[in-house]
């Protein structure tokens, strides 16, 4: 099934042209910054509010006084509920879009972790339920800073005799300033150990110019919802391999071949595989760097790595050309990039140990 997994994912990362038809985009997939190999079938938890969240004062501070001293603020202290419990919805959702994982959800893992508080083995429900991981999110930090502010801006009228003379206005400005740490924990459920931990933070502020004193400020729990939803890719490069690309000009034909011109054609009409077989004739017989070149970025376009590395590696030694050298790179880092891909969505690597002890109550609480 891994394998099935894994060669589904490299089916559809095809060769693309683009429209002018002078660069390919080898495409491959990059190991995800935690080996969840060992991990696949998961229990997460429900998001671990901020513990130090505060309730906000009564009313907004304002800055300078005037007609918007007593503004309620806009959040209560149930905002830091809402928000993990939108997170929740958020990670399970990323996860569970990805096909990457068997999950159990908060409701079965919450029950578990709560009755370990109270001495039940924990080992033996995750081991008869079949997980391997206990995934732990939480909100490590947020914040909320609302204030009112004015500033003076000066304009310059015509009174009723026609004479200019300035004015000066003072104009007032809701400023909020929001803040938040998302992190989640991963821990073996055997060893009890965590695995790996990983932390994003996000920053976002809204300014509202104020034209009546009935201001009501908007309600900053929508504000937090994007800035969740903002991390989502991120987290899933962290727990699984993903499609990338990267876009590589052909060589153009110089030193001229008028032999080869068709293969360009060829590559623009999408038929790659006769461009690639035709680039590599002619290098064969005819060392033309540019066909050799060609050749073996079309040939890694493909998927054929090895046959790409080998003619690139020909090339290089042959012509000694230094664009030959970068698309070796290129193709070698490609080719590590699947390699370590491969090995974590079918298991292949070997199971490190974790890197420190952890009760989960010392993670949820």
């Amino acid at each position: 099934m891994k394998k099935i997994l894994f060669s589904s994912i490299l089916a559809v990362l095809v060769f693309s042209l683009s429209s002018c038809m002078t660069s390919v985009d080898i495409s491959y997939v990059a190991p995800s910054g935690i080996d969840m190999g060992h991990y696949r079938n998961i229990a997460v938890a429900s998001t671990v509010p901020y513990a130090g969240f505060a309730n906000p004062p009564a009313y907004i501070r304002s800055v300078d006084p005037g007609p918007y001293n007593l503004v309620y603020s806009s959040y209560g202290y149930s905002l830091r509920d809402q928000v993990a419990s939108y997170a929740t919805e958020r990670f399970l959702e990323t996860l569970s879009n990805s096909g990457y994982f068997t999950i159990k959800g908060p409701k079965f893992t919450d029950a578990v972790l709560d009755a370990s508080s109270v001495g039940v083995d924990t080992r033996k429900i995750f081991k008869d339920n079949g997980i391997d991981a206990v995934v732990i999110p939480k909100i490590e930090s947020m914040g909320v800073d609302e204030y009112i502010y004015s500033s003076i801006r000066e304009r310059e009228v015509v009174d009723k005799d026609g004479r200019p003379r300035k004015v000066y206005d003072r104009l007032y400005y809701y400023q909020v300033d929001l803040s938040l740490t998302f992190s989640f924990t991963v821990i073996d459920t055997q060893t009890e150990k965590v695995v790996a931990k990983r932390s994003f933070h996000v920053e976002d502020s809204d300014n509202v110019s104020l034209g009546s004193p009935y201001f009501s400020p908007g309600d900053p729990y929508w504000d937090f919802c994007s800035m969740i939803r903002s991390i989502q890719g991120d987290i899933l490069t962290q727990l699984v391999p993903t499609r990338r690309s990267l876009s590589v000009d052909l060589m153009s034909n110089k030193p001229k071949d008028g032999s080869v011109e068709v293969f360009y054609d060829y590559a623009k009409d999408g038929n790659v595989d006769a461009a690639a077989r035709g680039f590599l004739s002619n290098w064969q017989k005819t060392g033309h760097l540019p066909s050799g070149y060609n050749a073996a970025l079309l040939l890694g376009a493909m998927g054929n790595m090895d046959e790409a590395l080998s003619v690139i590696g020909d090339v290089c030694s042959d012509t000694g050309n230094g664009d030959a050298y970068k698309l070796q790179s290129k193709l070698q880092f490609i080719q590590k990039s699947n390699s370590e891909a491969r090995n974590q969505i079918e298991g292949l690597n070997e199971k490190k140990d974790a890197f420190e002890s952890s009760i989960y109550d010392s993670v949820r609480y």
